[in-house]
């Protein structure tokens, strides 16, 4: 029986029997009912396999009659599907076969392991020679009128189009006529009639060119062309036909790939971005071999605005040398104000929160936040790190100080212990650690080495409710602590600063304004004089409302005069020369004003003081992040923004010019070259984001509350203020003819203002589902791209505020500041979830792109970005969330601005392979030489009219 089935049924057959015997070893469960109910077998019987019929296979299953009836499988030819291009008829409309030798004559088929495709037709004799050169005639006609085709496809449209009418498109006239010709409804339509309808619209067809269509759009087996399939590709447009292919790829290009790899025509869809994008018309994929090199060109910082003014301790010195020595962000920033230039230091990774200096002058220690923080010391003059101290998991190091000898380095932590360490730094050896504070942080405001008393590793730390001494007597191996005592000569208070007096007595200051004077040897507050005005309410670091008090205290090199400076405009000196503080030991006071006039309605709130050695001069630091160095002529030698940091944009008037906005309700104008303050207004609102006309004569401003306000730029006069979004503006800017101005706002919407109207609004684009982050305009001022938080792209017409459905793949773009797209879909780094790049800027040159992102980082790479993983360089020095990243017009600077730490970046670009021509010093350059060492002029104006009362200290009132 077995042969007799190999014989008739050949591999099949077989394939059952083969599974037959495996089923012997797991009977079926008809088997295994059948033996529970038989009576018991002899063990012979009951051990002997069982061997179930043939009809229990898994190939035939239950019979069903004799099974010799089963048709005979015929023998299956797959025949390959013809590649694109390649035609399925003749020139006389017959279906046709091509074997594998002829398609790769063609250039359609690769070679390799050919079909018996030739064989088989000769044996059926389906094909003959005469019609095989039929077919070859047929493809060389199809290939020669391939231009003639593309002719006739747009006299086709242009036919449709002239006689498409209010209620009858293009689509709708062509589906008429081809129905009127198929009164069977078979949705298929032969040559002739093909030809007919389109001569009923005047266009002429021939019967080749007509079978080339049939072969470029297909058709069935029968030669006849699926009308509505025709109708849909003809009337559909190149780049939506794009968006309509089967061919998809996951993902930016791979690096370092052949060239062909990335000769990819369709639809990429990568993770950060909700929607796909497509490569334009044209791509070739040589501009994806430029984005796997490192970028040819170096950004270099130059400048940095703005002082970090949200400081627990003191953070403001003059070096040896006469610098002035800060921190910004996670930089360290020595400051030469004679040749108004800033060296840095780059050893940080993180937000730096304290900084001291040695007693000597000549080294600096900055501590930093992160999970495994660390301590820098550095040399203020060179900018080089003698020492890296890294402490454990304590959060961060919120203050720190050199013994009297610079042998020892004390550090505080903010964990709830707020764990202090004594460093010999010099060995990279933590020598004693003890517990400073049990509280939930920060708590501990700063740490003070006694400069003068016996025993040069004593110190004091203080902070919220708390004054503690630190000492270690002989032959102990750890420091014992003696905390102060506040009654009865005062409250409990928190202790903003503090500084030691030759006698050995502390002065503290209070957040009421007062001086707190204690005596070292009982731990007491022996008295509490009245110094500076309490100043406007705050929050306390760790919650409660306070006020400011007095952050900085300060003992000049004579060590007779103490200088205080609190939150009413005014550094008050002090006589100390008896080695106590009392209320008659006034010798003056300094108002901290601009000549031109007040700041603001409130003075400034000092944050940072030091005296220069030798000298009656000394340098502040204030809340609006300015420095000042006050003497006979007090002035700003550094400004920069109050409040968190989010616009920025360049002046395409004035290429040196830059405009910045900030939640401080300040916008300030800066000039890249002179790296000064040019001019500032206050705008009585939050402020997010900025933009200038093409003109540079306007300069738009969106706001936290939803307005726009237009200012002249030159005088920073209000000329319009527009109130028609209800949530913050995120981005504004105006079309490149000037005539529109869009403003994309967080209530998910873009409104468009005409400026030639007075600003009225004439359109609202709607569509996001989520925040608008970016707005692009294109190169003819008509559609708008937009970007939003859900990492969606979508484009609109700017006059009448629709949405644009076609494919805007070969669109021209103005600028460029759009976090998604084909041209910047590799600068997302692996693991990036859409959030982590904040803002994006191309340059003019169209050859790089810079990047700020949520990790401290302004990353510069070639442009078009389209490979995962492409190189970058990046620059450090933000702290956290970079916001956002502009090139300047002629590319010669790139400017980056942080949220949180407030600062504002220059960076020198210069492209590897442009020549820069020598030019001779600026004028200001000039006349900074030789005003060098001369009195200095006035600085920036800037605030609102009128001046402010303030409030007399109280030191001052009789």
């Amino acid at each position: 029986m077995e042969d007799v089935l190999r014989a008739d049924y050949g591999d099949a057959a077989q394939k059952a029997l083969n599974d037959a015997a495996r089923a012997k070893s797991k009977p079926s469960s008809t088997a295994r009912r059948e033996r529970a109910l038989a009576p018991e077998l002899p063990a012979m019987e009951r051990d002997k396999p069982y061997r179930p019929p043939f009809w229990e296979s898994k190939k035939f299953g239950e019979p069903y009659g004799d099974f010799n009836r089963v048709a005979k499988p015929k023998a299956v030819v797959v025949v390959p599907k013809p590649p694109a291009g390649v035609p399925t008829t003749d020139l006389k409309g017959r279906p046709v076969l091509r074997d594998n030798a002829t398609m790769r004559a063609s250039g359609k088929l690769s070679t390799g392991k050919t079909a018996p495709v030739a064989a088989l037709a000769k044996k059926t004799g389906r094909l003959s020679v005469k019609e095989e050169e039929a077919v070859d005639a047929a493809y060389r006609h199809n290939l020669a009128v391939g231009n003639r085709l593309q002719e006739l496809e747009e006299q086709m449209r242009s036919a449709l189009k002239a006689r498409r009418q209010l209620h009858c498109a293009e689509r709708e006239l062509l589906t008429n006529a081809f129905a009127r010709v198929d009164p069977d409804k078979t949705r298929v339509v032969s040559v002739e009639r093909f030809v007919e309808v389109w001569k009923s619209f005047g266009v002429e067809v021939t019967d080749r060119e007509a079978r080339a269509a049939f072969n470029k759009y297909g058709q069935t087996r029968d030669g006849s062309l699926p009308y509505p399939v025709f109708t849909e590709a003809l009337l559909v447009g190149k780049a939506r036909l794009v968006g309509m292919s089967s061919e998809v790829r996951r993902g930016a290009f791979p690096l370092n790939r052949p060239a062909e790899e990335y000769q990819f025509h369709g639809k990429i869809l990568y993770p950060q971005c909700r929607k796909g994008v497509f490569t334009p018309s044209g791509w070739d994929g040589s501009p994806a071999r430029r984005s796997c090199k490192a970028p040819d060109a170096t950004m270099e910082l130059t400048w940095v605005h703005g002082y970090a003014r949200d400081c627990l301790a003191n953070n403001l010195f003059y070096t040896a040398t006469g610098d002035i020595v800060y921190f910004t962000a996670a930089l360290g920033i020595v400051y030469d104000k004679d040749a108004h230039s800033q060296r840095f230091f780059t050893g940080h990774d993180d937000d730096v929160k304290c900084l001291a200096i040695s007693n000597a002058r000549d080294l600096c220690a900055s501590g930093q936040v992160g999970k495994y923080p660390y301590v820098c010391v550095w040399d203020p003059a060179t900018c080089e790190e003698k020492k890296k101290l890294r402490h454990p998991a304590v959060r961060g190091i919120a203050a720190v100080d050199f013994c009297r000898d610079a042998k020892l380095l004390a550090s505080v932590g903010m964990d709830n212990n707020h764990t202090i360490f004594v460093w010999d730094w010099r060995a990279g050896k933590c020598a004693h650690e003890v517990k400073g504070h049990t509280d939930v942080p920060p708590k501990v405001y700063g740490i003070a080495f006694d400069p003068f008393g016996p025993d040069p590793t004593a110190f004091l730390s203080y902070g919220v409710n708390h004054i503690k001494w630190w000492s270690k007597p002989e032959g102990s191996k750890t420091y014992t602590e003696e905390s102060g005592k506040f009654a009865p000569a005062a409250k409990k208070h928190a202790v903003m600063s503090a500084a030691w007096l030759p006698s050995g007595r502390c002065v503290t200051g209070t957040p009421d304004g007062a001086i707190a004077v204690w005596d070292s040897r009982d731990r007491k507050c022996v008295r509490v004089v009245r110094a500076h005005a309490a100043g406007p309410q705050v929050t306390r670091e760790d919650g409660p409302p306070t006020h400011h008090g007095v952050r900085c205290l300060r003992l000049r090199a004579d060590q007779k005069t103490l200088l205080s400076a609190g939150a009413d405009g005014h550094v008050i000196s002090w006589d100390v020369s008896s080695g106590d503080l009392k209320e008659g030991s006034v010798l003056g006071a300094v108002p901290v004003k601009r000549r031109s006039g007040s700041d603001a309605p409130h003075p400034p709130v000092f944050r940072g003081l030091d005296c220069a050695p030798g000298s009656d001069v000394f340098v502040a630091g204030t809340h609006r992040s300015e420095v000042w160095e006050i003497d006979d002529t007090p002035r700003v030698l550094i400004h920069g923004h109050s409040a968190d940091l989010y616009g920025v944009a360049w002046n395409p008037a004035a290429p040196t010019e830059f405009a910045t906005a900030s939640e401080g309700e300040h916008v300030h104008v800066w000039c890249a070259a002179s790296r000064k303050l040019q001019r500032t207004v206050a705008l009585g609102s939050k402020a997010r984001c900025v933009g200038y006309s093409p003109d540079g004569g306007e300069l738009a401003v969106g706001c936290k509350n939803g307005g726009v306000h237009v200012l002249d730029a030159k005088s920073l006069i209000r000329l319009k203020w527009m109130k028609t979004l209800a949530e913050y503006v995120t981005d504004v800017k105006f079309s490149p003819d000037g005539e529109l101005l869009a403003a994309a706002s967080a209530d998910q919407r873009i409104d468009v203002y005409e400026r030639k109207g007075g600003y009225k609004k004439i359109a609202t684009c709607r569509g996001h589902s989520a925040t608008v982050r970016h707005v692009d305009w294109c190169a003819e001022s008509k559609i708008l791209r937009t970007v939003c938080g859900a990492y969606e792209i979508l484009y609109f017409d700017a006059r009448t505020g629709r949405q644009v459905t076609a494919n805007q793949r070969d669109t021209k773009w103005a600028t460029w500041t759009s976090v998604l797209g084909f041209d910047v879909m590799g600068i997302w780094r692996d693991g990036s979830d859409g959030t982590d790049i904040n803002a994006c800027d191309v340059s003019k040159s169209r050859r790089h792109v810079a990047c700020a992102d949520d990790f401290g980082g302004v990353s510069l790479l070639n442009y078009p970005c389209v490979v995962e993983d492409a190189p970058c360089a990046v620059g450090r020095g933000h702290s956290s969330h970079v916001m956002n990243v502009r090139f300047s017009p002629d590319d010669d600077w790139v400017v980056s601005v942080g949220g949180k730490d407030r600062a504002v970046f220059q960076w020198r670009f210069r492209e590897k392979t442009r020549e820069i021509p020598k030019t001779a010093p600026a004028p200001w350059e000039a006349a900074e030489a030789e005003l060098r060492g001369k009195a200095r002029g006035a600085a920036a104006p800037g605030g609102t009219r009128g001046a402010a009362p303030w409030e007399t200290p109280p030191a001052l009132k009789q």
